[in-house]
């Protein structure tokens, strides 16, 4: 019974606190959200778009490197080749 009185409880205050975070997950109501010019020329959404864009690149050339290095016998010049593209992923 005490098992589930905790439960209870725990289950409570996990709802109270997403409640109070705002943990809805709501899309922004206002539709220009996101269109504030950024200091380096980007808007918001573009430089969110830029820097996913970015992590995608990354982690596909980590995602090569990775499968190469678990197999049974690695293709060198594929890691190289991934490898030697992650400078210029990187900077974009």
């Amino acid at each position: 019974m005490a098992l589930q009185s905790r439960s209870i409880w725990l289950g409570a205050i996990a709802a109270l606190t997403l409640t109070a975070c705002g943990g809805g997950g709501e899309a922004p109501s206002d539709p220009n959200a996101g269109s504030e010019v950024l200091p380096n020329g980007l808007t918001v959404k573009a430089q969110i778009e830029a820097r996913q864009e970015g992590f995608k690149a990354v982690g596909g050339e980590f995602k090569t490197i990775n499968d190469q290095l678990r197999s049974g016998s690695p293709d060198i010049a594929a890691i190289q080749a991934a490898a030697a593209k992650l400078p210029e992923v990187i900077e974009g």
